[in-house]
C-alpha cells in the first residue's frame, strides 16, 4: 500500500506495478560493495516512511515516484507512507506520526543535518531502522546513508572555470547550499580541492534554502563587494543557484557571453541554459540510481537482512554504512550521451519554447 500524507494525490500499488513493468522509469545497480551492515529481523513486508523536503520539486517529481516503484517491485505488500516537510521541526513531527503509525523503518531526506538527530535518536529508541538519504543526519547513530559524492559535484563545477582560462587577476564566486545541510559543505570543500593554489575566490557566500532568489541576492553583493575585479566564474552548489546567478549578472548590466557557472541536479531548466550559454556545467546525478538503493536498503532493514554498501561515513557518532554514488558532468556538448541516453529527459522537454533553435545549433535536433 502506498500512501502519500499531506497531498491530494496517492499513488495506488497497481499504477506503480505497471508504471515499473512498462519500464517508465528505471533504476541501475550500485556497484561493487565493501560494506556491510544488518538490521533486526522485523518482516518481510515492513511498513516504510519516506521523509522528504517540500521546498525542492525533485523529491516529488523523481525521488519519491522512483522509491515507491522500487518498493513495489520486490515488495508488492509493502506500505510506503511519504511526508513532504518545509522546515526540520515539521519533519521531526512528521517521523513522530510515521513511527506512531508503525513505520518500522524511516527514509529520511533531512532539512537539517543535525535538526534531523532528534529523528534518529526517537525512531533508535522506538527499534526503527532509520536511512539518511542525499544528505547526511548528523550527531545520531542511523542505520545506512546513501548519496552522490558531493565532493565531486563541487569539484565538476570548479573545473569548469579553470577549463575557461581565466584571465589574470579574475576571481572565483563561490555561491555554496544552505549552510545547515551537510551536503553544502561538502561541495564546497570538492571545489575548493580544484580551486586552492590556482586561482583566488573573490567572494564566499552559504545561500539559505538553496534558493534561487537567495542565490540573486547573494551574486548582487558579490558584484558590489567586488568593486569591477574580473569575474572569472561561478561555483554554484545546484542549478537554483545558477540560475540565481546567472540573473544577478544580467540586470547588473553583464552583455554577451556570461562567465561560466556551475549548478548540480540536471534540472531541465538549467540544461536549457547549458544550450543557450547562460551555464556551463551541471552534476547530473541519476535520481532512479539514488531511489533504487535506498529501497534496497529499506528493504533489508526492514526484513533484518544485511545491507551492502561501499563505504562508511562519520556521522559524528560513529561509522555510517554507505552506499555512495558517482555525478556526471553534463555540458551542452554531451547532453545526448548523458542525460538523453539514460531517458532522465527527452529532447523534446529539453527543447521546448526558447531553446529551440539552441537545440538545432547543438545538433539535438533538425
Amino acid at each position: 500500500m502506498i500512501k502519500v500524507l499531506g497531498r491530494r494525490r496517492t499513488r495506488t500499488l497497481t499504477t506503480l506495478v505497471l508504471l515499473a513493468a512498462t519500464g517508465t522509469l528505471t533504476a541501475c545497480s550500485d556497484g561493487p560493495a565493501t560494506a556491510s551492515t544488518a538490521g533486526s529481523a522485523s518482516t518481510a513486508s515492513p511498513h516504510i516512511a519516506f521523509l522528504a523536503e517540500k521546498t525542492s520539486l525533485r523529491y516529488e517529481a523523481s525521488d519519491v515516484p522512483n522509491f515507491q516503484i522500487d518498493v513495489a517491485k520486490s515488495c508488492p505488500g509493502c506500505t510506503v507512507d511519504v511526508y513532504f516537510a518545509s522546515t526540520q521541526d515539521e519533519q521531526n513531527q512528521q517521523a513522530s506520526k510515521a513511527l506512531s503509525d508503525g513505520a518500522t523503518v524511516l527514509v529520511v531526506a533531512p532539512k537539517d543535518s543535525e535538526g534531523a538527530a532528534a529523528i534518529a535518536q526517537q525512531a533508535t529508541s522506538g527499534g526503527a531502522k532509520v536511512i539518511s538519504y542525499d544528505s547526511l543526519i548528523k550527531g545520531s547513530a542511523i542505520d545506512a546513508f546513501v548519496t552522490f559524492d558531493s565532493g565531486k559535484v563541487g569539484a565538476i563545477g570548479a573545473q569548469a572555470v579553470l577549463d575557461a582560462e581565466p584571465a589574470p587577476g579574475a576571481v572565483v564566486v563561490e555561491l555554496d547550499g544552505d549552510a545547515g545541510n551537510s551536503n553544502a559543505a561538502w561541495v564546497a570543500s570538492g571545489a575548493k580541492s580544484v580551486l586552492d593554489g590556482k586561482i583566488t575566490t573573490g567572494f564566499q557566500a552559504w545561500v539559505p534554502e538553496w534558493s534561487a532568489d537567495n542565490a540573486e541576492i547573494a551574486m548582487e553583493q558579490a558584484i558590489q563587494q567586488l568593486h569591477g575585479t574580473p569575474i572569472a566564474g561561478v561555483v554554484g552548489a545546484n542549478d537554483s543557484i545558477a540560475k540565481g546567478a546567472a540573473k544577478a549578472l544580467r540586470e547588473a548590466g553583464w552583455t554577451g557571453t556570461l562567465p561560466p557557472i556551475s549548478g548540480q541536479d540536471a534540472d531541465v531548466a538549467a540544461m536549457q541554459r547549458l544550450l543557450t550559454g547562460e551555464q556551463a556545467v551541471t552534476a547530473y546525478k541519476p535520481m532512479p540510481q539514488l531511489a533504487a538503493a535506498a529501497a534496497d536498503m529499506a528493504l533489508a532493514l526492514g526484513r533484518g537482512e544485511a545491507v551492502t554498501t561501499t563505504t562508511t561515513t562519520d556521522n559524528g557518532a560513529g561509522a555510517v554504512p554507505t552506499t555512495l554514488l558517482q555525478p556526471t558532468a553534463v555540458t551542452a556538448s554531451n547532453l545526448a550521451t548523458t542525460v538523453i541516453a539514460d531517458e532522465f529527459t527527452t529532447v523534446e522537454a529539453l527543447c521546448a519554447g526558447s531553446a529551440s533553435q539552441a537545440c538545432v545549433a547543438a545538433g539535438l535536433r533538425s
